[in-house]
């Protein structure tokens, strides 16, 4: 897709699968629903964005699909057909196209690998031109999907995962992820367990201010105080995983302002 500003600001039009990337389990039976796609999706829409069912599913099962998403306050622009700001882009571009492929922005699709990953790091924005700018990194685009390990066998063999990291810190590692579970509480509670990127995003001088209340003080182990400290620096350590991740994704980087900079270079 181009990255280059559309002369007028249409809305962003967000084309969603249903089974396997909204809802799991049995096409015809009891299916689990992903909340947190759900609640990103809503977060969209009320922020302007159009929304476009785009499902396999035809009759009941298809009317069933939209009650359980009404249910849960998710409402649809249009379902397997252009919404209207498709309508309104191909009247004002003198195009048609063949109605059989729903036009959209930004398709979110178990069958697209990494979609769904891609769109749950997004912040909600509400048209095309603010879209544009939250993708246009440097690194990123939509649609990349960034491996995670080089693909020859003898250079993966330089990034042990088990032995490199749950193998020289065991213990720290079970923190890190506990403290993954206590911020999906805070941040997307009765959700799936994913990151909310736009929710939690670390600043210079909470990091600062977690490692030295973890270190600056030295308490008896497994004591109230201990524990304090052993979740501050906890925090730390998850903050600087988040650091890592997102410069290695080409996320936004993390808020660092010039009283941080400053406080670092006296630190």
């Amino acid at each position: 897709m181009s990255f280059e500003k559309p002369k007028k600001n249409y809305p962003l039009i967000i084309a969603v699968d249903y089974d396997d990337t909204i809802a799991h389990g049995p096409f015809d039976g009891e299916q689990s629903i992903d909340l947190g796609i759900v609640e990103k999706l809503k977060r969209f829409r009320n922020s302007g964005a159009q929304i476009v069912l785009w499902t396999c599913r035809m009759g009941d099962n298809l009317l069933k699909a939209e009650k359980a998403m009404a249910e849960l306050g998710l409402a649809f622009d249009s379902v397997n057909k252009p919404c209207q700001a498709a309508v309104d882009i191909s009247s004002d571009y003198g195009i048609g196209w063949d109605q059989r492929k729903v036009y959209g922005h930004l398709y979110v699709d178990d069958k697209a690998p990494g979609s769904i990953e891609f769109f749950k790091g997004l912040t909600p924005v509400g048209t095309l031109h603010e879209y544009l700018e939250q993708v246009k990194t440097e690194n990123c685009r939509p649609g990349d999907i960034i491996p995670i390990l080089p693909e020859g066998n003898k250079e993966r063999e330089e990034y042990p995962l088990f032995n490199g990291l749950i193998g020289y810190f065991p213990h720290a590692c079970a923190e890190v992820a506990h403290h993954s579970y206590i911020s999906n509480e805070q941040h997307n509670p009765g959700e799936q367990m994913h990151w909310a990127k736009e929710k939690s995003i670390g600043r210079g001088d909470k990091i600062l201010r977690h490692l030295a209340q973890g270190l600056l003080t030295k308490s008896p182990m497994y004591t109230p105080e201990w524990h304090e400290e052993v979740k501050h620096l906890r925090a730390q350590a998850w903050r600087a995983f988040e650091i890592l991740e997102r410069k290695l994704t080409g996320l936004p980087p993390f808020d660092v302002t010039d009283s941080d900079r400053k406080e670092v270079r006296n630190a």
